[in-house]
């Protein structure tokens, strides 16, 4: 499919206040994420090299010990093996893009 319309894509529930519609291909998936304010992303363990950027809202991110505000605009890189979770400050949506292997 070299053409996605994410409006027409559906909404999978991942866990309470968060929202996936995802699209892959190979070893490379991107996925649009909706979460609501106030939202834990409990830790865990990247599987592969991730990118997450705050499409919009503010996201309270922990890379490891870091602790970083995202905001619109605002991106974090995830490498294989490292623990990351997060807070939804407020509404985000943000664009996970992975590479699997």
């Amino acid at each position: 499919m070299p053409f996605i319309d994410f409006v027409t894509l559906p909404k999978l529930k991942l866990e309470e206040g968060v929202y996936s519609q995802l699209s892959s291909s190979g070893n490379l998936s991107l996925e649009l994420l909706s979460l609501k304010g106030g939202t834990k992303i409990t830790e865990r363990v990247n599987e592969s090299e991730r990118w997450i950027y705050v499409l919009d809202g503010q996201l309270e991110f922990y890379l490891g010990n870091k602790r970083e505000v995202l905001v619109t605009g605002m991106a974090s890189h995830i490498t294989t093996g490292e623990t990351y979770r997060a807070l939804a400050l407020t509404e985000c949506k943000c664009i996970d893009i992975s590479v699997k292997g």
